[in-house]
């Protein structure tokens, strides 16, 4: 909890990870509220950090779409590229 006065501080409730194995969606909102209500009583202050709820954020699955469907062809070839270029002698 002495991370939150001395950076700034990022607290994430994991819910997407929780579909694994909870499926009815009260439960999960449930679940969730308890979380943050734990996160508080252990001395998070809101005021001094920052805490949020994966599923809150549209980036958390945007991201995850990118990474999953980026081209690893492409990587690969641009990584071997890099490679070529650094074995190849200074002019």
């Amino acid at each position: 909890m002495a991370l939150q006065d001395r950076y700034e501080a990022i607290y994430c409730i994991v819910d997407y990870h929780a579909l694994t194995h909870v499926h009815d969606p009260e439960v999960l909102r449930r679940q969730t509220l308890e979380m943050a209500a734990a996160l508080i009583a252990l001395g998070l202050d809101p005021e001094r950090c920052t805490v949020f709820v994966q599923s809150d954020r549209p980036e958390v699955t945007e991201l995850c779409w990118l990474l999953q469907h980026r081209d690893p062809g492409r990587l690969a070839a641009a990584d071997a590229d890099l490679q070529g270029e650094a074995r190849q002698p200074a002019r």
